[in-house]
């Protein structure tokens, strides 16, 4: 395999791009978080597949969409291939995350010390724990009601709600069906919607989820639409072996 080590602006700067974009397949609510919940727990899948279709929507830059399919295997591992808008995979292993484009066999690789989670699975995988995995998070319960037959909880952190923000959690049957959050001092605030539940092995799983955000003066929004999940399956060999070409070109850098 060649590696190659480009100092050129330009090349990076686009793949920094490409990067913010396929992290973003499902918005978090909320960027900052004190710590992220374990997923390798009995009440979570040890593997978890689907397609995606993710449709952004902001009013400054107009329409953005991306589709795909994605396999998850607890605690971290992740590979995404991106079928439109163009033919891209992304992996995430041992503290790495690689982009690849097999028609050019060119590649991306961003080393990280932090654990790498992408917000897609941090969503789905929250939405079977108990109050979204609030308390996993390093959250405490401020305030908890019942509005009708939805109980609304209130999470803030206990040392760092100034920084954190506040999250409000509405559940419904057991299922989570709204996730609110409300930055410091009001500069923004995420609502997400989570619907059309299914059953996917013992869990139930949301396959439409919405997310509107608002950053200052400007609102965007997200729709994530999921088909074909999968929990507790075997991925298919060629994901699991994965392995770059020999003749690929792999630029390095720190994350």
């Amino acid at each position: 395999m060649k590696y190659l080590r480009s100092s050129r602006a330009t090349l990076f700067s686009s793949v920094v791009s490409i990067l913010f974009a396929l992290v973003c397949i499902l918005t978090f609510p909320g960027p900052l978080r004190a710590q992220d919940p374990d997923f390798s727990t009995p009440n979570t899948p040890t593997t978890l597949s689907g397609t995606f279709e993710r449709i952004f929507r902001d009013q400054n830059t107009g329409v953005d969409s991306i589709r795909g399919s994605f396999y998850f295997t607890a605690p971290g591992d992740m590979f995404v291939q991106v079928t439109s808008p163009v033919n891209q995979y992304m992996i995430i292993r041992e503290g790495s995350l690689t982009i690849f484009y097999p028609e050019t066999k060119q590649a991306f690789r961003f080393n990280s010390a932090n654990p790498i989670l992408l917000p897609l699975i941090t969503g789905l995988m929250a939405t079977v724990l108990p109050d979204f995995g609030m308390g996993e998070m390093g959250f405490s319960l401020k305030d908890q009601h019942l509005a009708g037959d939805t109980l609304v909880s209130v999470w803030a952190h206990p040392q760092m709600q100034e920084r954190l923000g506040r999250y409000e959690v509405f559940e419904m049957d057991e299922k989570i069906m709204l996730l609110q959050f409300f930055a410091p001092k009001g500069i923004s605030w995420t609502r997400t919607r989570f619907d059309n539940y299914q059953p996917v092995a013992t869990w139930q799983f949301p396959l439409h989820i919405f997310t509107q955000i608002q950053t200052g003066n400007n609102i965007s929004t997200e729709l994530v639409h999921l088909s074909d999940l999968k929990a507790n399956t075997s991925h298919p060999e060629a994901i699991r072996n994965f392995r770059l070409p020999p003749e690929t070109i792999l630029v390095e850098k720190q994350w």
